[in-house]
């Protein structure tokens, strides 16, 4: 299996001036465990549950085989997949477009940071983690919003 994983040649962080403002001027980013999103509050936008993701395929594009047997079924109704991790791990959003409407999508957001030299940015929060937490591995890695991953959940 192949993912790419290229960098994108800016990266957007939308927030609360007085955030992006530490981060700009101390460096100062929170990375945050994938279990929080299910408890974040009057943010419907960035409320989700990242240890889990779940993908529909239509009843028409699916074949239930018996192995043992060999007999066929078709599904009268769209087939789901569950794709859970069990172990949480840490993350910080970006986003890979500028796009004003996420200051009103996500609350109390009034601020956008822009990562001009993603690579030396990438880098130095991997050097910074890594000497935080030894035993840490980080992934620079898209999202996939109400699709599947090749990295499941």
């Amino acid at each position: 299996m192949e993912i790419d994983v290229t960098r994108p040649n800016k990266l957007y962080r939308y927030s609360e001036k007085k955030f992006l403002d530490r981060s700009l001027i101390l460096g100062e980013f929170r990375l945050r465990p994938a279990s929080d999103y299910t408890a974040i509050e009057k943010d419907i936008a960035r409320q989700d549950n990242e240890l889990v993701r779940t993908h529909k395929s239509p009843a028409s594009s699916v074949t239930i085989e018996n192995i043992r047997t060999g007999e066929r079924a078709q599904p009268i109704g769209d087939v789901v997949y569950r794709s859970e991790t069990r172990t949480n791990y840490l993350t910080i959003c970006f986003s890979k477009q500028w796009d004003e409407k996420l200051l009103e999508v996500f609350p109390d957001t009034d601020a956008c940071l822009i990562i001009h030299n993603v690579d030396e940015f990438c880098e130095r929060v991997h050097f910074a983690v890594e000497k935080a937490l030894p035993q840490w591995a980080g992934m620079d890695a898209p999202i996939v919003y109400f699709g599947s991953s090749k990295l499941g959940a």
